[in-house]
């Protein structure tokens, strides 16, 4: 939950990209469809991958990447440059919002 003003122009998101790194992964690939638990200030919800832009489609650790990100359950109020962490198992990684998709 956000306090916000009544005059001011909020949007909820549902899609977003960041610029993502991975800390720390335990013989897991992450690819496509990969569905990790984004803790975004004060969001905490699964997300799903939907789209990896580089050169290939796999991420292991130590591994960054401009990746989409779809939020599985309901949009969220987010902001550009917002700081992100995901987990998942023994897999970890930080990431900042670089893109917000309406």
């Amino acid at each position: 939950m956000v306090i916000v003003s009544s005059k001011s122009q909020t949007q909820i998101y549902r899609k977003f990209k960041a610029n993502i790194h991975i800390l720390k992964s335990h013989h897991t690939t992450i690819r496509k469809n990969y569905q990790p638990v984004l803790h975004i200030n004060h969001i905490r919800q699964s997300a799903q991958i939907i789209d990896i832009h580089q050169d290939t489609d796999i991420l292991r650790t130590g591994d960054k990447a401009l990746v989409t990100f779809r939020f599985m359950f309901r949009p969220v109020y987010i902001k550009l440059g917002y700081r992100l962490v995901f987990r998942e198992g023994k897999i970890r990684g930080i990431g900042e919002v670089v893109e917000l998709i309406e």
